[in-house]
């Protein structure tokens, strides 16, 4: 049911973030980037979003293989298993990152500009701020602990309602792509209106849930794709050499756009090709990239509370780009720590909570 290859996309998007944080950094107060990476696939660091675009795609497609395989363990089950994965060391990222901000006491640094100085820790710590990060509320002020966490807001809200997602794309099938295509423009249409931008918080609850449901249309990706995977293997097997290489260059420039709907189709093309094989899957089934793989969410969770606290710390110290080059090799270390002693049990705990499999909702993918 797990395909590995996948694992090490995810793993891959996980050290673009890393990148695109350090290079955000790197801009210092300007925050203009260089606009001809703009044309290459080097954007996906720039811009950063579309690796959560592709997350978010991919949860679609793995959380609806236990569906497909009838061994999901009935909604109660399934809940546990998310809470535990996604939440259990999100508390403990929250926690870490208190006790640095405790610990170091930032000052702002002005040639770092309003992003290193306003979107973390910038807020007092208080126990207040603390239960509104736990309670993943969406707003604004309330990420700035760890503020990658705003897309865990979404993901844990959407798996709440997954199993019905995938219920009503099994039972409805293209109805309910052109349904979710039909939605997604009205609620882009409604994010604009409402003044909701990039990274896309929420000004208060009602927006906030405004902004979860147009995210939900990446997830739909994913379970379209999980559930015609046969049929879209069969039909890229018969493609030629050259057209299966002009697809992931598609995929590859698709990623690299500042748009999330070419991003949600650059990510749909990467899943398609690696589910397929290979030269690419057996490139990402390699014991490096599976590894990066498992401790992706680690890596995720904790890259920006290194960049901060080595930031603050060596200001003035070491030449920051030392720092930069030094923040990926860190953040690594540190998700591994992360991945054996919060996530893996996490996971584990996931599992033995949530009871044995059993059937609850057949999907054939049959065309």
């Amino acid at each position: 049911m797990r395909i590995k290859s996948l694992d090490a996309v995810r793993g891959l998007a996980a050290l673009m973030v890393v990148f695109h944080h350090c290079y955000l950094i790197a801009l210092g107060a300007t925050g203009e980037p260089d606009s001809w990476l703009a044309w290459t696939p080097f954007n996906m660091i720039v811009l950063g979003r579309p690796s959560v675009i592709l997350f978010f795609v991919l949860s679609g497609y793995v959380l609806s293989l236990p569906f497909l395989a009838e061994a999901q363990p009935g909604y109660a089950g399934y809940l546990v298993k998310r809470i535990c994965r996604i939440y259990l060391p999100f508390v403990a990222a929250i926690g870490l990152s208190a006790l640095l901000f405790a610990a170091i006491a930032p000052q702002p640094i002005p040639a770092l500009g309003p992003w290193f100085n306003l979107a973390s820790w910038s807020e007092p710590l208080s126990i207040d701020l603390l239960a509104r990060h736990l309670a993943m509320t969406g707003l604004p002020g309330d990420v700035t602990l760890d503020n990658v966490m705003w897309s865990l807001v979404y993901e844990l809200r959407i798996s709440l309602i997954f199993p019905l997602l995938v219920l009503l794309v099994r039972r409805y099938r293209e109805k309910a792509l052109v349904a979710t295509v039909l939605s997604y423009g009205v609620l882009d249409y409604a994010c604009a209106h409402f003044g909701i931008h990039i990274p896309f918080y929420g000004s208060d609850y009602g927006l906030s849930l405004l902004v979860t449901a147009y995210f939900v249309a990446f997830f739909v990706i994913g379970i379209a794709l999980a559930m015609w995977a046969e049929l879209i293997k069969r039909q890229i097997a018969q493609w030629h050499k050259g057209t299966i290489a002009i697809l992931w260059l598609a995929a590859i420039m698709g990623l690299a756009q500042h748009s999330d709907v070419a991003n949600g189709i650059g990510a749909a093309l990467v899943i398609a090709l690696v589910v397929q094989g290979g030269w690419a899957a057996d490139l990402l089934n390699r014991p490096a990239l599976q590894w990066l793989g498992r401790v992706s969410y680690s890596l995720y969770l904790t890259h920006l509370l290194v960049l901060l606290a080595m930031v603050h710390l060596l200001d003035g110290i070491v030449p920051l780009w030392i720092t930069l080059v030094a923040v990926p090799i860190l953040s690594l270390g540190v998700a591994a720590l992360m991945y054996r002693y919060v996530e893996a049990p996490s996971i584990a705990l996931g599992r033995r909570w949530s009871g044995p499999a059993r059937k609850t909702l057949v999907v054939t993918g049959q065309a």
